[in-house]
């Protein structure tokens, strides 16, 4: 994935949802959902422990080499941003930035 965005149908052909629903019957399309997974007895399976789609590629770990040579330049960004930017942080600035625009700035 990579971190991009994807539109529901891709999300549903990689097995990510469920399923999809038109607005209008959100409501009713998921408590139809939720009986049927109760009267199943089916438990929800989280998408980490989906491994389908990627019992190939455990079996050539070369695939995870070139993946790494190939994001090797934002994996080390990334570790190089990764204390500088926190929750608390970011939510302490989001503050800031509000009481600034508030006060007329």
């Amino acid at each position: 994935m990579g971190g991009q965005p994807i539109d529901a149908q891709r999300a549903l052909d990689l097995g990510i949802i469920d399923g999809l629903v038109m607005e209008p019957d959100f409501r009713q399309q998921a408590i139809v959902f939720a009986r049927k997974v109760v009267l199943e007895g089916s438990r929800l399976k989280r998408v980490r422990d989906r491994e389908e789609r990627i019992v190939e590629a455990r079996q050539t770990p070369e695939l995870l080499n070139e993946y790494r040579i190939r994001n090797a330049q934002n994996l080390e960004a990334f570790k190089r941003l990764k204390g500088l930017f926190n929750v608390s942080k970011l939510l302490y600035i989001n503050l800031l930035k509000r009481v600034w625009q508030s006060s007329g700035n």
